[in-house]
Protein backbone atom coordinates (compact mmCIF):
# COMPACT_ATOMS: atom_id res chain seq x y z
CA UNK A 1 0.00 0.00 0.00
CA UNK A 2 1.38 3.68 -1.16
CA UNK A 3 1.28 6.66 1.35
CA UNK A 4 -1.72 7.73 -0.80
CA UNK A 5 -3.69 4.68 -0.44
CA UNK A 6 -2.64 4.85 3.12
CA UNK A 7 -4.19 8.44 3.55
CA UNK A 8 -7.61 7.03 1.49
CA UNK A 9 -8.02 4.19 4.09
CA UNK A 10 -7.29 6.17 7.03
CA UNK A 11 -10.29 8.64 5.81
CA UNK A 12 -12.76 5.81 5.22
CA UNK A 13 -11.69 4.10 8.87
CA UNK A 14 -12.51 7.03 10.80
CA UNK A 15 -15.73 7.72 8.45
CA UNK A 16 -16.96 4.33 9.15
CA UNK A 17 -16.05 4.34 12.91
CA UNK A 18 -18.11 7.64 13.74
CA UNK A 19 -21.13 5.91 11.05
CA UNK A 20 -20.74 2.99 13.68
CA UNK A 21 -21.33 5.21 16.27
CA UNK A 22 -24.28 6.89 15.45
CA UNK A 23 -27.24 7.19 12.51
CA UNK A 24 -27.80 10.89 13.03
CA UNK A 25 -27.20 12.23 9.54
CA UNK A 26 -26.31 15.73 10.53
CA UNK A 27 -23.75 14.19 13.67
CA UNK A 28 -22.27 12.22 10.42
CA UNK A 29 -22.05 14.77 7.89
CA UNK A 30 -20.47 17.26 10.25
CA UNK A 31 -18.03 14.95 11.34
CA UNK A 32 -17.42 13.77 7.37
CA UNK A 33 -16.61 17.60 6.75
CA UNK A 34 -14.39 17.86 10.04
CA UNK A 35 -12.24 14.96 8.48
CA UNK A 36 -11.35 16.65 5.05
CA UNK A 37 -10.54 19.97 6.73
CA UNK A 38 -8.09 17.62 9.23
CA UNK A 39 -7.11 16.40 5.42
CA UNK A 40 -6.41 19.57 3.96
CA UNK A 41 -4.91 21.33 6.55
CA UNK A 42 -2.07 18.81 6.04
CA UNK A 43 -1.50 19.11 2.84
CA UNK A 44 -1.92 22.76 1.66
CA UNK A 45 1.36 25.12 2.35
CA UNK A 46 1.91 26.62 5.48
CA UNK A 47 0.66 30.07 4.06
CA UNK A 48 -2.75 28.65 3.52
CA UNK A 49 -5.74 28.14 6.52
CA UNK A 50 -8.35 25.70 6.40
CA UNK A 51 -11.66 26.44 8.15
CA UNK A 52 -15.45 26.61 7.02
CA UNK A 53 -18.23 29.32 7.53
CA UNK A 54 -18.49 32.21 4.97
CA UNK A 55 -16.94 34.15 2.19
CA UNK A 56 -17.54 37.69 1.46
CA UNK A 57 -16.87 40.33 -0.91
CA UNK A 58 -16.12 44.40 -0.83
CA UNK A 59 -19.27 44.31 -2.22
CA UNK A 60 -21.01 43.12 1.03
CA UNK A 61 -22.08 39.92 -0.54
CA UNK A 62 -22.36 36.63 1.08
CA UNK A 63 -21.78 32.96 0.08
CA UNK A 64 -24.06 30.53 2.10
CA UNK A 65 -22.56 28.07 4.21
CA UNK A 66 -19.31 26.17 3.34
CA UNK A 67 -18.10 22.97 4.38
CA UNK A 68 -14.30 23.92 3.55
CA UNK A 69 -12.17 27.25 3.14
CA UNK A 70 -8.95 27.26 1.92
CA UNK A 71 -7.52 30.63 2.49
CA UNK A 72 -4.05 32.78 2.65
CA UNK A 73 -3.11 34.26 5.56
CA UNK A 74 -0.22 36.15 4.68
CA UNK A 75 -1.19 39.62 4.00
CA UNK A 76 -4.58 39.75 6.38
CA UNK A 77 -6.63 37.41 8.56
CA UNK A 78 -10.32 36.55 9.10
CA UNK A 79 -12.71 39.15 9.16
CA UNK A 80 -14.02 36.89 12.09
CA UNK A 81 -12.60 33.31 13.49
CA UNK A 82 -13.26 30.99 16.14
CA UNK A 83 -11.87 27.92 16.42
CA UNK A 84 -12.31 26.51 12.30
CA UNK A 85 -15.31 29.03 11.64
CA UNK A 86 -14.58 31.77 9.47
CA UNK A 87 -15.97 35.23 7.71
CA UNK A 88 -13.15 35.73 5.13
CA UNK A 89 -12.72 37.92 2.39
CA UNK A 90 -13.16 36.37 -1.14
CA UNK A 91 -9.31 37.42 -1.72
CA UNK A 92 -8.19 35.36 0.80
CA UNK A 93 -9.80 32.52 -0.94
CA UNK A 94 -8.30 29.74 -3.23
CA UNK A 95 -10.59 26.73 -2.72
CA UNK A 96 -14.11 26.18 -1.23
CA UNK A 97 -15.10 22.58 -0.89
CA UNK A 98 -18.64 21.22 -0.35
CA UNK A 99 -18.71 17.39 1.02
CA UNK A 100 -20.93 14.70 0.56
CA UNK A 101 -21.32 11.83 2.60
CA UNK A 102 -22.60 9.96 -0.46
CA UNK A 103 -22.29 11.96 -3.95
CA UNK A 104 -25.16 11.19 -6.01
CA UNK A 105 -26.65 13.31 -8.71
CA UNK A 106 -29.35 14.50 -6.28
CA UNK A 107 -26.42 15.26 -3.63
CA UNK A 108 -24.38 16.77 -6.55
CA UNK A 109 -27.24 19.37 -7.43
CA UNK A 110 -27.60 20.48 -3.75
CA UNK A 111 -23.71 20.88 -3.79
CA UNK A 112 -23.53 23.01 -6.77
CA UNK A 113 -26.67 25.26 -5.55
CA UNK A 114 -24.47 26.10 -2.57
CA UNK A 115 -21.38 26.51 -4.77
CA UNK A 116 -23.05 28.77 -7.05
CA UNK A 117 -23.30 30.91 -4.24
CA UNK A 118 -19.81 31.45 -3.64
CA UNK A 119 -19.20 31.54 -7.80
CA UNK A 120 -21.50 34.54 -7.33
CA UNK A 121 -19.38 36.48 -4.49
CA UNK A 122 -15.66 35.70 -6.55
CA UNK A 123 -15.70 33.80 -9.26
CA UNK A 124 -11.97 33.37 -9.10
CA UNK A 125 -12.48 30.81 -6.47
CA UNK A 126 -11.61 27.45 -7.54
CA UNK A 127 -15.07 24.98 -6.47
CA UNK A 128 -14.63 21.53 -5.48
CA UNK A 129 -16.79 18.56 -5.11
CA UNK A 130 -15.79 15.87 -2.33
CA UNK A 131 -18.08 12.70 -1.91
CA UNK A 132 -16.84 9.34 0.35
CA UNK A 133 -19.00 7.27 -1.70
CA UNK A 134 -21.14 6.93 -4.63
CA UNK A 135 -23.74 4.61 -5.90
CA UNK A 136 -23.40 6.84 -9.66
CA UNK A 137 -20.96 5.76 -11.79
CA UNK A 138 -17.96 8.01 -11.82
CA UNK A 139 -18.45 9.30 -15.42
CA UNK A 140 -21.87 10.08 -15.12
CA UNK A 141 -20.48 12.75 -12.03
CA UNK A 142 -17.99 13.82 -13.73
CA UNK A 143 -20.18 14.50 -16.54
CA UNK A 144 -23.13 16.31 -14.39
CA UNK A 145 -19.86 18.62 -12.74
CA UNK A 146 -18.91 19.77 -16.37
CA UNK A 147 -22.29 20.25 -17.16
CA UNK A 148 -23.11 22.82 -14.35
CA UNK A 149 -20.57 25.16 -15.16
CA UNK A 150 -18.70 25.93 -12.55
CA UNK A 151 -17.06 22.42 -10.37
CA UNK A 152 -13.36 22.70 -11.17
CA UNK A 153 -12.69 19.34 -8.95
CA UNK A 154 -14.70 16.06 -8.35
CA UNK A 155 -13.38 13.06 -6.02
CA UNK A 156 -15.33 10.18 -4.53
CA UNK A 157 -13.14 7.47 -2.15
CA UNK A 158 -15.58 4.48 -2.81
CA UNK A 159 -17.79 3.48 -4.86
CA UNK A 160 -20.13 0.61 -5.93
CA UNK A 161 -19.44 0.10 -9.44
CA UNK A 162 -15.79 -0.96 -9.72
CA UNK A 163 -17.28 -3.61 -11.75
CA UNK A 164 -18.38 -1.25 -14.57
CA UNK A 165 -14.94 1.04 -14.03
CA UNK A 166 -11.62 1.17 -13.88
CA UNK A 167 -10.40 -0.27 -10.89
CA UNK A 168 -6.79 1.43 -10.98
CA UNK A 169 -8.13 5.05 -11.79
CA UNK A 170 -10.56 5.01 -8.75
CA UNK A 171 -7.73 3.83 -6.68
CA UNK A 172 -5.30 6.40 -8.28
CA UNK A 173 -7.22 9.11 -7.81
CA UNK A 174 -6.29 9.85 -4.07
CA UNK A 175 -3.05 10.73 -5.07
CA UNK A 176 -4.18 12.93 -7.61
CA UNK A 177 -6.43 14.46 -5.01
CA UNK A 178 -3.97 15.13 -2.73
CA UNK A 179 -1.08 16.50 -5.10
CA UNK A 180 -3.55 18.96 -6.90
CA UNK A 181 -4.73 20.59 -3.05
CA UNK A 182 -1.33 20.70 -2.76
CA UNK A 183 -0.70 22.77 -5.69
CA UNK A 184 -3.58 24.57 -6.61
CA UNK A 185 -4.16 25.87 -2.61
CA UNK A 186 -2.88 29.26 -3.77
CA UNK A 187 -4.37 29.37 -7.42
CA UNK A 188 -7.47 31.15 -8.68
CA UNK A 189 -8.80 31.57 -11.76
CA UNK A 190 -9.31 28.38 -13.12
CA UNK A 191 -13.43 29.36 -13.53
CA UNK A 192 -13.00 27.48 -17.12
CA UNK A 193 -11.75 23.99 -15.96
CA UNK A 194 -13.32 20.57 -14.64
CA UNK A 195 -9.64 19.10 -13.76
CA UNK A 196 -10.26 15.21 -13.56
CA UNK A 197 -8.32 12.10 -12.97
CA UNK A 198 -7.86 9.98 -16.19
CA UNK A 199 -4.97 7.18 -15.79
CA UNK A 200 -1.83 6.39 -13.34
CA UNK A 201 0.89 9.23 -13.50
CA UNK A 202 -1.32 11.82 -14.85
CA UNK A 203 -1.39 15.04 -13.06
CA UNK A 204 -3.99 17.27 -14.60
CA UNK A 205 -6.33 16.50 -17.53
CA UNK A 206 -8.62 19.52 -18.02
CA UNK A 207 -12.49 19.31 -19.84
CA UNK A 208 -12.54 22.62 -20.72
CA UNK A 209 -15.71 24.63 -20.90
CA UNK A 210 -17.73 25.72 -23.63
CA UNK A 211 -17.43 22.35 -25.40
CA UNK A 212 -19.88 19.97 -27.23
CA UNK A 213 -22.00 17.59 -24.69
CA UNK A 214 -21.60 14.60 -27.14
CA UNK A 215 -17.64 14.73 -27.40
CA UNK A 216 -17.47 15.25 -23.50
CA UNK A 217 -19.99 12.09 -22.91
CA UNK A 218 -17.68 10.04 -25.50
CA UNK A 219 -14.68 11.20 -23.67
CA UNK A 220 -15.84 10.03 -20.18
CA UNK A 221 -17.30 6.97 -21.76
CA UNK A 222 -13.73 6.06 -23.20
CA UNK A 223 -11.73 6.57 -20.07
CA UNK A 224 -13.84 5.27 -17.15
CA UNK A 225 -15.99 2.07 -19.41
CA UNK A 226 -14.19 1.62 -22.69
CA UNK A 227 -10.16 1.92 -21.10
CA UNK A 228 -9.41 3.39 -24.61
CA UNK A 229 -7.41 6.49 -23.10
CA UNK A 230 -3.79 4.73 -23.86
CA UNK A 231 -4.99 5.31 -27.66
CA UNK A 232 -5.06 9.12 -27.31
CA UNK A 233 -2.60 11.54 -27.02
CA UNK A 234 -3.00 14.97 -24.61
CA UNK A 235 -3.58 17.02 -27.38
CA UNK A 236 -5.78 14.71 -29.50
CA UNK A 237 -8.27 13.94 -27.24
CA UNK A 238 -8.17 17.48 -24.52
CA UNK A 239 -11.16 18.88 -25.40
CA UNK A 240 -10.66 22.55 -27.07
CA UNK A 241 -11.80 25.54 -25.46
CA UNK A 242 -15.29 26.68 -27.57
CA UNK A 243 -15.04 23.68 -29.57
Amino acid sequence: MDYYQYLKEELLAKRGAIDQLTQQSKIKGDYHEALIRDFAGRIVPSRCEVGHGIVYNERSQRSRECDVIIYSVSEKQPLFKSGDLVVVDSDQVSIVMQVKSVLDSSSLRDAVENLGSVRKVDHHIQLWVVGFDTRTLLRTLYFNAWQSGIINFLNVFSTSHLKKENLELLESQMRFFAENLAEMALIRSLANHLFIYAKMGKRSFSLRRPADEKKIRKLLEDIYENGFWNLYSDEQYRIPEGS
